[in-house]
């Protein structure tokens, strides 16, 4: 409820503190005294723009204080809305001020954090439903119609139809996140096969390329000697070799040695030389080395082959063996990429059957209970002598060729509320075509329908204050006792507050209020005080009279109270 306004520095009022009841609350007053600017200023804190010409003459700034004392266990879409803006919803308060300044301009603060005016509205309007000039009605907003009616029906399964759309949208999001990337996994995919199989194929070993080069360094060390040693062999033992012009000669020197005395001499070293060769060729002729040239070629090919893997795959037969493993784990996640499509595909399917058959049964549970609200809507009409007045529900249907779900002949499209929008319509006379509530012009006929709705869903309806301002406009006798009674009966559900100069609506006041211009100083100043006993008396006498109170109208209004109070 709201428990404390105060009101500084605006239009006629200097400093100005209302304490208000959990209850009916009434603010009377002459014409001109004042009760538009507590009006106004209640407006201010609901997020309507304020300018710096509302600021008392002669003072610089002006301010407004309200202290509301909130059941967060019953309004949790308030408390949810505050804690997204970083509000503290730790205690059951909410303190809202609105500041302006002449040179700062204005200021809005919730729990003492400053916020914007935009913020203000959405936190107010789960606060406070304000029926008159100033209209922040939440019965007008059609998107609030699908809870307010599921709340007044106790439509339950809507819960678990939020649970399977959020599911829905959950699912869905994945599935078109996975196919996205279908088409780029699928080039991965054929790549990474043909990695896997052409290393595969190559039947690496570890350090096998360095025990290749290493045996291929062997083999080609041994082959250099073999060359070797068969140059070798044919430089001594071939056609035109060492061997063969020493024996030349030596065959040459014998044939003349007996000429000459010399050569016989020198014959044996001649003769030594060949015999000492003959050895050299023996060995070189007879050294077996275990050599296959196709060896070397093999694993020259082999070589080549790791080689060609490196480049493509690592540096070194480690990396392409880890690159390859990395690869084969990708691929199973391509792989099990297709199975959880498969899966979504079947998990949506299952869902959206679900939320089909749980959506028709809140559709018609949604219609029945739609009968029911505009009957009693009809009784509270007839209550208020609003006799010509109606109320229908309509269902808006999102019409889509791609819909889920067939609905009087059509495909219709599943929202995040079910399959169709109630929406409230409203007829205030005979022959006159049903329009949205927020298209009613006149503020006392708002007031009384959202009186009558109100009234209705008042068990159902989370916020728990209501302020009316135009609601005695443009009635009176009857009617007024009815309007009066209705305001009292949803006081024991809500707080109310009401503005009225209509004595039957006074009378039935919890705690009255009255608005009074003084003169302080020199200067014209509004109060606001609360009325006790013979005053309430007085004040609903002047209402019944005018300003001379006069016998006849004192017991008038003593007969109003009793009443009021009685029924």
């Amino acid at each position: 409820m709201l428990k404390r306004l105060k009101i500084k520095n605006i239009a006629i009022i200097e400093d100005v503190e209302i304490e208000f009841d959990s209850g009916f609350n009434v603010i009377t007053g002459e014409t001109g005294a004042g009760k538009s600017i507590i009006v106004n200023s209640i407006s201010f804190l609901l997020g309507e723009q304020i300018r710096s010409d509302v600021i008392r003459g002669g003072e610089n700034y002006a301010k407004i204080e309200a202290v509301f004392e909130i059941e967060f266990s019953k309004n949790k879409k308030l408390k949810e809305k505050l804690e997204s803006f970083g509000i503290d919803t730790s205690e059951n308060v909410i303190i809202i001020e609105r500041e302006v300044d002449k040179e700062k301009g204005s200021k809005a603060f919730i729990n003492n954090k400053r916020v914007l005016v935009q913020t203000l509205k959405d936190v107010t309007k789960n606060i406070i439903d304000f029926h008159g000039q100033h209209q922040n009605q939440s019965l007008l907003e059609p998107e609030n119609h699908i809870d307010i009616l599921d709340s007044y029906g106790r439509i339950n399964e809507i819960k678990e139809y939020k649970k399977l759309f959020n599911e829905a949208i959950s699912l869905k999001k994945e599935y078109k996140l996975i196919l996205e990337s279908e088409k780029e996994q699928e080039r991965f995919y054929d790549f990474a096969k043909y990695a896997i199989d052409e290393i595969d194929s190559a039947k690496l070993k570890e350090n096998e390329d360095v025990e290749l080069k290493d045996r291929l360094d062997v083999l080609i060390n041994i082959q250099n000697i073999y060359e070797k040693f068969n140059e070798v062999v044919n430089l001594i033992t071939g056609d035109d070799s060492a061997i063969f012009k020493l024996k030349k000669a030596d065959s040459i020197l014998e044939s003349i040695k007996d000429k000459e005395k010399g050569i016989k001499k020198i014959l044996p070293f001649l003769k030594d030389s060949i015999i000492k060769l003959e050895p050299v060729i023996d060995y070189l002729k007879s050294f077996k080395y275990e050599f296959d040239p196709n060896e070397i070629k093999s694993i020259t090919e082999r070589i080549e082959i790791i080689d060609t893997l490196k480049r493509k795959y690592g540096n070194t037969i480690n990396d392409i063996l880890n690159h390859r493993n990395e690869l084969e784990k990708k691929i199973l996640n391509v792989e099990a990429s297709r199975e959880r499509l498969n899966e979504l595909e079947r998990l949506m399917e299952k869902n959206i059957e679900k939320l089909k058959e749980i959506g028709l049964i809140i559709h018609n549970k949604r219609k029945d209970v739609a009968k029911v609200f505009e009957e009693n809507v009809k009784n509270e009409f007839n209550f208020l002598n609003m006799e010509n007045s109606r109320i229908k529900v309509e269902f808006e249907f999102i019409e889509d060729n791609e819909g889920k779900i067939d609905i009087e002949g059509k495909k219709v499209r599943l929202s995040k509320n079910g399959v169709a929008a109630p929406i409230f319509l409203i007829s205030t006379n005979k022959g006159e075509d049903f329009k949205h509530l927020n298209k009613i012009a006149s503020g006392g006929e708002i007031s009384r329908i959202m009186l009558a709705l109100k009234s209705v869903l008042r068990m159902v309806d989370p916020v728990p204050i209501m302020v009316f301002d135009e609601i005695d406009a443009g009635i009176g006798g009857n009617t007024a006792f009815s309007v009066g009674e209705k305001l009292k009966q949803i006081s024991s559900e809500k707080q109310v507050i009401c503005i009225t100069h209509l004595p039957q609506i006074a009378s039935k006041a919890d705690k009255h209020f009255k608005v009074e211009k003084i003169e302080k100083d020199g200067r014209t100043n509004t109060i606001i005080r609360e009325l006790n006993g013979d005053e309430v008396v007085e004040e609903i006498s002047r209402l019944l009279s005018g300003d001379k109170l006069k016998h006849v109208s004192i017991e008038h209004a003593k007969e109003f109270i009793k009443y009021g109070k009685n029924n």
